[in-house]
């Protein structure tokens, strides 16, 4: 079972109610066809994990140094 922080306790019935009212207007079946996935640019049938180190790469800015901070003192970043 999900434990949730000591600010939550007691709130399960609300959250469970919020997660149901949105899981109801999600669709069974997707309105994709096959001919939509064929249309489609080669690199939208691609996931990538957002973690990997090509994002991160292309994604890396100063602003991110300074908001995360070094990970590893020992590591230069």
């Amino acid at each position: 079972m999900l434990e949730w922080s000591d600010r939550t306790k007691g709130k399960d019935e609300l959250f469970e109610n919020i997660y149901l009212e949105k899981r109801k207007s999600l669709k069974v079946d997707p309105d994709v066809d096959i001919s939509d996935l064929l249309a489609a640019r080669t690199d939208i049938a691609i996931i990538e994990k957002t973690s990997s180190s090509s994002v991160r790469k292309n994604t890396r800015t100063q602003l991110n140094k300074v908001i995360i901070g070094q990970v590893r003192p020992t590591c230069a970043v």
